[in-house]
Protein backbone atom coordinates (compact mmCIF):
# COMPACT_ATOMS: atom_id res chain seq x y z
CA UNK A 1 0.00 0.00 0.00
CA UNK A 2 1.17 3.78 -0.74
CA UNK A 3 1.42 6.30 1.26
CA UNK A 4 1.51 10.62 0.61
CA UNK A 5 3.87 12.04 2.18
CA UNK A 6 2.65 15.44 2.50
CA UNK A 7 5.02 18.31 3.64
CA UNK A 8 3.70 20.93 6.80
CA UNK A 9 4.60 24.57 7.14
CA UNK A 10 2.52 26.18 9.73
CA UNK A 11 2.69 29.74 11.13
CA UNK A 12 1.08 29.68 14.81
CA UNK A 13 0.78 33.39 16.50
CA UNK A 14 -0.03 32.91 20.17
CA UNK A 15 0.82 35.70 22.89
CA UNK A 16 3.14 37.89 20.68
CA UNK A 17 5.03 34.69 19.36
CA UNK A 18 5.20 33.36 15.71
CA UNK A 19 6.42 29.87 15.62
CA UNK A 20 7.03 28.12 12.44
CA UNK A 21 6.58 24.33 12.07
CA UNK A 22 7.67 22.30 9.04
CA UNK A 23 7.04 18.67 9.34
CA UNK A 24 6.90 15.79 7.16
CA UNK A 25 3.78 13.58 7.65
CA UNK A 26 3.09 9.58 5.63
CA UNK A 27 -0.22 8.96 6.08
CA UNK A 28 -2.95 7.30 4.00
CA UNK A 29 -6.21 9.58 4.55
CA UNK A 30 -5.94 13.17 4.24
CA UNK A 31 -7.93 14.03 7.66
CA UNK A 32 -5.50 11.93 9.63
CA UNK A 33 -2.91 14.30 8.73
CA UNK A 34 -4.94 17.19 10.17
CA UNK A 35 -5.33 15.77 12.94
CA UNK A 36 -2.08 14.75 13.41
CA UNK A 37 -0.58 18.13 12.81
CA UNK A 38 -3.06 19.28 15.53
CA UNK A 39 -2.02 17.10 17.63
CA UNK A 40 1.66 18.00 17.12
CA UNK A 41 1.13 21.86 17.11
CA UNK A 42 -0.79 21.38 20.71
CA UNK A 43 2.11 19.68 21.93
CA UNK A 44 4.73 21.46 20.32
CA UNK A 45 3.71 24.58 20.90
CA UNK A 46 2.71 24.15 24.55
CA UNK A 47 6.56 22.75 25.33
CA UNK A 48 8.13 25.35 23.33
CA UNK A 49 5.87 28.52 25.19
CA UNK A 50 6.59 26.74 28.67
CA UNK A 51 10.01 26.84 27.93
CA UNK A 52 10.17 30.87 26.06
CA UNK A 53 7.76 32.39 28.57
CA UNK A 54 8.79 30.31 32.57
CA UNK A 55 11.72 31.88 33.58
CA UNK A 56 13.87 29.82 35.76
CA UNK A 57 15.13 30.56 39.04
CA UNK A 58 18.15 27.87 40.25
CA UNK A 59 19.00 27.72 44.14
CA UNK A 60 22.35 26.29 44.84
CA UNK A 61 23.33 25.82 48.41
CA UNK A 62 24.34 24.11 51.46
CA UNK A 63 21.73 22.94 54.27
CA UNK A 64 20.45 26.43 53.94
CA UNK A 65 19.38 25.98 50.76
CA UNK A 66 18.13 22.31 51.36
CA UNK A 67 16.19 23.55 54.36
CA UNK A 68 17.67 21.12 56.87
CA UNK A 69 16.30 21.01 60.28
CA UNK A 70 18.84 21.13 62.97
CA UNK A 71 20.42 17.37 63.52
CA UNK A 72 19.63 16.10 67.33
CA UNK A 73 20.55 12.58 65.82
CA UNK A 74 23.10 11.69 63.29
CA UNK A 75 20.41 9.30 61.46
CA UNK A 76 17.81 11.59 61.74
CA UNK A 77 18.04 14.08 58.79
CA UNK A 78 14.88 16.03 58.84
CA UNK A 79 13.77 18.79 56.25
CA UNK A 80 11.57 21.93 56.25
CA UNK A 81 8.53 22.07 54.47
CA UNK A 82 8.46 23.63 51.11
CA UNK A 83 6.19 26.53 52.71
CA UNK A 84 9.16 27.35 55.20
CA UNK A 85 12.21 26.45 52.98
CA UNK A 86 13.95 30.16 51.62
CA UNK A 87 13.80 29.37 47.88
CA UNK A 88 10.31 27.88 48.15
CA UNK A 89 9.16 31.26 49.71
CA UNK A 90 11.51 33.28 46.73
CA UNK A 91 10.02 31.79 44.35
CA UNK A 92 6.28 32.84 46.03
CA UNK A 93 7.47 36.35 45.71
CA UNK A 94 8.56 35.69 42.12
CA UNK A 95 5.16 34.40 41.07
CA UNK A 96 3.73 31.71 39.85
CA UNK A 97 5.31 32.31 36.12
CA UNK A 98 8.36 31.37 37.83
CA UNK A 99 10.13 27.60 37.80
CA UNK A 100 11.85 26.82 40.78
CA UNK A 101 15.20 24.50 41.12
CA UNK A 102 15.85 24.00 44.21
CA UNK A 103 19.61 22.71 44.80
CA UNK A 104 20.51 22.42 48.50
CA UNK A 105 23.01 19.75 49.09
CA UNK A 106 23.64 20.03 53.36
CA UNK A 107 27.50 19.99 53.44
CA UNK A 108 28.43 21.24 49.86
CA UNK A 109 31.18 24.03 50.09
CA UNK A 110 32.48 26.38 47.70
CA UNK A 111 34.80 24.60 45.99
CA UNK A 112 36.61 21.98 48.35
CA UNK A 113 36.56 17.96 48.08
CA UNK A 114 35.32 16.69 51.92
CA UNK A 115 37.32 13.76 52.78
CA UNK A 116 35.10 12.41 55.53
CA UNK A 117 31.64 13.31 53.01
CA UNK A 118 33.11 12.77 49.93
CA UNK A 119 34.51 14.63 46.77
CA UNK A 120 30.31 15.15 45.33
CA UNK A 121 30.21 18.03 48.39
CA UNK A 122 32.52 20.27 45.66
CA UNK A 123 30.59 23.45 44.61
CA UNK A 124 32.55 23.57 41.34
CA UNK A 125 31.30 19.92 40.44
CA UNK A 126 28.01 20.40 41.64
CA UNK A 127 27.31 23.96 39.77
CA UNK A 128 28.59 22.78 36.65
CA UNK A 129 26.05 19.97 37.01
CA UNK A 130 23.24 21.87 38.11
CA UNK A 131 23.79 23.93 34.75
CA UNK A 132 24.22 21.53 32.48
CA UNK A 133 21.23 20.30 33.50
CA UNK A 134 19.05 21.98 34.05
CA UNK A 135 20.12 25.52 31.89
CA UNK A 136 19.64 27.50 30.68
CA UNK A 137 18.29 29.62 33.74
CA UNK A 138 17.77 33.40 34.22
CA UNK A 139 18.03 33.82 38.11
CA UNK A 140 20.29 31.94 40.31
CA UNK A 141 21.58 32.23 43.74
CA UNK A 142 24.41 31.02 45.50
CA UNK A 143 24.13 30.46 49.28
CA UNK A 144 27.78 28.37 49.71
CA UNK A 145 30.54 29.22 52.33
CA UNK A 146 29.39 28.06 55.64
CA UNK A 147 30.73 24.31 55.60
CA UNK A 148 33.87 26.11 53.78
CA UNK A 149 34.82 27.36 57.67
CA UNK A 150 35.13 23.63 59.19
CA UNK A 151 38.34 23.30 60.85
CA UNK A 152 39.29 20.18 58.50
CA UNK A 153 39.49 22.12 55.27
CA UNK A 154 41.62 25.37 57.40
CA UNK A 155 40.60 27.90 54.80
CA UNK A 156 41.19 31.31 55.37
CA UNK A 157 38.75 33.98 53.92
CA UNK A 158 40.34 34.73 51.07
CA UNK A 159 40.73 31.00 50.19
CA UNK A 160 36.27 31.19 50.82
CA UNK A 161 36.15 33.88 48.78
CA UNK A 162 38.56 32.22 46.03
CA UNK A 163 35.98 29.96 45.93
CA UNK A 164 32.80 32.27 45.69
CA UNK A 165 34.54 33.56 42.53
CA UNK A 166 34.83 30.62 40.81
CA UNK A 167 31.50 29.79 41.76
CA UNK A 168 30.60 33.15 39.51
CA UNK A 169 32.95 32.57 36.98
CA UNK A 170 30.89 29.20 36.46
CA UNK A 171 27.48 30.42 36.63
CA UNK A 172 28.98 32.88 33.65
CA UNK A 173 29.80 29.95 31.24
CA UNK A 174 28.54 30.91 27.91
CA UNK A 175 28.27 27.09 27.02
CA UNK A 176 26.31 26.64 29.75
CA UNK A 177 24.12 29.30 29.38
CA UNK A 178 23.57 28.41 25.52
CA UNK A 179 21.70 25.38 26.10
Amino acid sequence: MVTDVVDWQYQVSYHGLRVTYAQLISTKHENNVDKMLERYLKISLVGKLQRITMPTLLTFGDSNTHGTRPIVAEEDYPRLDAKTRWPCIAKEALGDEWILIEEGLPGRTTCFDDPIMGSFMNGWMGLNIALSSHGPIDLLTIMLGTNDCKALFGNSARDILGGISGLLEISQNSDLQSR
